[in-house]
């Protein structure tokens, strides 16, 4: 009976999505490490949020003896690509680097590498992500035997969610300029409305957020519209939409190009 074990995993999460779990995310092997898994019989298995390599046991001798590549060990790579244009849109693609790689011999979270073949594969595919580079061998590992026995590796790699400038735009008949958004949680400042022009010839009250917010794809802020002076003030919006990544937009801001979300609301 044939036995198999799993050979390492990697894990993603995304901060955008609610729990963390992302959808449209694209993690497969380049096509050189795809065929020297396919050579040895390696099982590559997608698991929604998780790639696992799965290897029978009986295999794993002749892995052993291609663990180095030339003098240096042998290096697995892997592509993480975004399947759905919102991925683009919601993930902080300035923030990535261009590959990653672990920390050292251990599994867990990994960490930045610099890479000029990273940055010139990335500008060729705009739908890159990140690239990986995992040890098929760990350097703590000293024969086959114990190879055989190490515990599975796990890696995790955590994607940034885009941070921008919130931009309501009010639309028809409004009490301004007499009126001031407000964060029922007292995190985000906003600044004053100013009178916008919009490409279609629309006029419109402009309010933007002093400070760049997170994406996310349940928002959990109560920014609410109010009219008046604080003594005497009225709501106008109870709670306010959120930013979606499609309202996605780049517009100077102190002279300072700045990743801002509209947000038409109408009256």
């Amino acid at each position: 009976m044939r036995r198999y074990r799993l050979l390492l995993s990697i894990e993603l999460s995304h901060e955008y999505y609610e729990a963390g779990r992302p959808r449209g995310l694209q993690l497969m092997p380049s096509d050189e490490t795809a065929a020297f898994l396919d050579r040895h019989g390696v099982i590559v298995k997608p698991l929604g949020d998780r790639l696992a390599l799965v290897i029978e046991e009986g295999a794993l001798a002749g892995l052993w003896q291609e663990r180095l590549q030339g003098t240096h060990p042998r290096q697995l790579r892997f592509r993480l690509r975004a399947a759905l244009p919102e991925l683009l849109l919601c993930t902080d693609t300035a923030a990535l680097p261009q590959r990653l790689a672990p920390d050292g011999a251990s599994a867990g979270s990994l960490v930045p590498v610099a890479s000029l073949a990273a940055v010139v594969s990335l500008r060729r595919d705009p739908g890159l992500l990140v690239e990986i580079d995992l040890p098929l061998v760990t350097a703590d590992i000293a024969d086959p035997a114990q190879w055989a026995q190490v515990p599975e590796r796990t890696y995790r790699v955590s994607l940034p969610a885009r941070r921008t400038v919130w931009k309501y735009l009010l639309l028809g008949d409004w009490p301004a300029p007499a009126i001031r958004l407000v964060d029922l949680q007292g995190e985000v400042q906003f600044g004053e409305p100013e009178q916008e022009l919009l490409p279609d010839g629309a006029a419109a009250w402009a309010i933007r957020s002093l400070s760049a917010i997170r994406l996310q794809e349940q928002g959990r802020q109560r920014f609410q519209l109010r009219t008046g002076s604080e003594l005497a003030e009225r709501v106008l919006v109870q709670r306010l939409p959120v930013a979606a990544p499609s309202g996605l937009r780049y517009e100077s801001v102190r002279d300072v190009p700045t990743a801002v979300s509209e947000i038409f609301i109408n009256r």
